[in-house]
């Protein structure tokens, strides 16, 4: 992978290392080694699990200082689910906030803030990508739509999310350009997104040789997979434009299929609409999309303090889920950064617990 003057090799050591000789006769390079930052992402490699955790930890903390709100109480949501508030995700967030950069007001800024309370609190999650060998690859995206979300111009939200292997790919959350007349064209209006997307996908994995079923598109709307299987026009559907129905002709094509999923499993919810913290976490921790990274720090935490009698207190983190749990992971690696002993950390740690 290359960016401007950042180059970032992957694959097997002995390859790399050729390829990385083969370079440097021609252009001056410098090896930097394992990669552990790019592009401000922190990359965490757990071989022991085979996973690779993508975070952006210490660019959240910069983010924190810059708007002085480093000792801010953090939030489980990045937004309220309110009339005025649209989705609960990042992504959403960043875009809905963007529309009024130039002409806020304090809700505005009260919902910025909030956006970077629910960061503090969630600055050790991480995206994970599992990388387990394996003969093929499985293809599919989860596309769902919100019917006239936004209360101004009554335009509806697109989300989808691009999974390889059961690792996130790409996911986005954009509004329509059409005014949708109807819970089916505007689920059929993001499928038509997801479409574009997936394809992308399927033939990038085909470049690199890797060999796959046929692509799979999930959506919860039963009439949208009805149309994406049915040609001609129909009474409710006539009027909608010809560039959505391509996603007819790659399925006549078999470039992919689609199949119907039930709400409750589809993920790409938390892209279209603001859900509760029951259903927003499901999505982002259940699913197995998000991890944090906290579990990773203890189970270090773990190894480290065996010699000073403190097996016991991180085996019971490790059960433990919720802020505490954070914030014990944070106080835990500050007093490791400091110098402190592992038998002082466990005490940090044991004081916060019994607050």
């Amino acid at each position: 992978m290359v960016y401007v003057d950042d180059l970032l090799l992957m694959g097997p050591r002995k390859l790399c290392e050729e390829v990385a000789v083969s370079l440097q006769e021609t252009f001056e390079l410098t090896t930097m080694g394992a990669v552990k930052y790019l592009l401000g992402v922190e990359i965490l490699i757990n071989k022991t699990r085979e996973q690779i955790v993508y975070s952006q930890r210490q660019y959240v903390l910069e983010v924190l200082k810059r708007f002085h709100m480093e000792n801010c109480n953090g939030s489980a949501t990045p937004e309220a689910t309110t009339p005025s508030a649209s989705r609960p995700d990042i992504a959403h967030a960043t875009r809905h906030l963007g529309k009024y950069l130039t002409n806020y007001d304090h809700t505005h800024y009260t919902q910025a803030n909030r956006v970077l309370r629910y960061l503090k609190a969630t600055s050790y999650y991480g995206l994970v990508m599992d990388v387990q060998p394996g003969e093929g690859v499985e293809v599919c995206a989860y596309s769902d739509a919100d019917y006239a979300n936004d209360p101004v111009d009554r335009r509806s939200i697109s989300g989808y999310v691009t999974i390889l292997d059961n690792n996130v790919i790409s996911y986005a959350s954009r509004k329509q350009e059409i005014n949708s007349l109807s819970t089916c064209e505007a689920e059929y209006v993001a499928v038509a997104e997801a479409t574009k997307d997936l394809i992308w996908l399927a033939g990038l994995c085909k470049e690199l040789g890797w060999k796959h079923p046929v692509p799979l598109l999930l959506g919860d709307n039963q009439g949208a997979i009805a149309l994406t299987a049915k040609s001609g026009k129909h009474s409710k559907s006539k009027h909608i434009d010809n560039n959505y129905h391509m996603v007819r002709r790659n399925v006549k094509l078999k470039r992919f299929t689609t199949q119907h999923v039930d709400t409750d499993a589809m993920v790409a919810d938390v892209m279209t609409k603001a859900l509760r913290l029951v259903k927003f976490t499901q999505f982002r921790t259940d699913s197995h999309y998000w991890v944090k990274t906290a579990r990773l720090l203890l189970r270090l935490l773990r190894r480290l303090c065996c010699c000073c009698g403190a097996t016991q207190l991180a085996e019971l983190h490790l059960r433990m889920r919720g802020t505490r749990t954070r914030a014990m992971a944070i106080e835990w690696e500050c007093c490791l950064l400091s110098g402190f002993l592992p038998t002082v950390a466990a005490d940090h740690a044991t004081k916060l617990w019994c607050r």
